[in-house]
């Protein structure tokens, strides 16, 4: 009688073991499928491509495309093509404007094996103006239950006349310093001298991933009043140590995009 329990917990260490077997499904039908992500607007500031394919699980690097010729033409029969400045990112010259509000762009892409991949023509409408960026002090309660201090960042702005379909990005730069700093060289257990301090203060730089997008009535003069961007929790993140900055973009998109 007195063994019965310790067969009983070794039967659950079992079948605890075989509840984390890992699983590789066979992905038979996997395709590697061309994945453009570009962005032309009416801004000083050239267009750029990056292409990729898609990887056969999630946890995979996607493969960057290189050696592709990509250009970008109007409806008025002008045309600029893109250089690869890294593998698999293509920017136009900064000297020629990559669009201008109002026309229709067509963007080609040819790869090196020879295939051909053209978008839909698409309009590129006016973004409007953004008036103000500004924070306010916050708290979130998290999926866990975790309540969370820290900062929301919001803008008020406002878009063009009859456009409907918006949508924001942003890019953040802050400043913090290492937390445990080299102060020492060891050398051996009787020679560890002390060394001036350098390299404390870094810098960081984050685009955002966020799907920040908005569709309103057509016809109507949108007005945005401390519209969210992002919360940065002053306990989860280094952003707010020293110093921050943020610049937010504004774009007029099409109800495809």
């Amino acid at each position: 009688m007195g063994h019965r329990p310790v067969i009983l917990f070794v039967s659950v260490i079992l079948l605890l073991i075989t509840c984390v077997d890992p699983y590789s499904p066979k992905l038979d039908k996997y395709q590697s499928l061309l994945v453009v992500d570009a962005v032309v607007t009416g801004d000083d500031e050239p267009a750029c491509v990056r292409l990729s394919v898609t990887s056969v699980t999630p946890d995979e690097e996607p493969p960057l495309v290189s050696g592709a010729q990509v250009s970008i033409s109007d409806n008025l029969g002008n045309s600029i093509s893109l250089t690869e400045a890294s593998k698999g990112f293509y920017i136009s010259d900064n000297k020629t404007p990559a669009g201008v509000p109002g026309r229709i762009y067509t963007l080609r892409i040819q790869t090196i094996d020879g295939k051909v991949y053209e978008s839909e023509p698409s309009l590129l409408e006016q973004a409007g103006e953004i008036d103000t960026v500004y924070y306010e002090k916050e708290s979130h309660i998290t999926d866990d239950g975790e309540d969370l201090g820290g900062i929301m960042i919001y803008l008020d702005s406002k878009g063009p006349d009859g456009s409907k379909y918006f949508r924001w990005s942003y890019e953040e730069w802050w400043k913090f310093n290492v937390p445990y700093p080299v102060t020492h060289q060891y050398i051996d257990e009787d020679n560890i001298p002390e060394i001036p301090v350098e390299n404390v203060a870094c810098y960081k730089h984050r685009k955002s991933e966020e799907v920040i997008i908005h569709s309103g009535e057509t016809g109507t003069n949108p007005v945005f009043i401390k519209k969210p961007l992002c919360f940065i929790a002053s306990e989860k993140s280094d952003r707010l140590l020293l110093q921050y900055c943020i610049q937010v973009s504004q774009y007029s998109i099409s109800e495809k995009e």
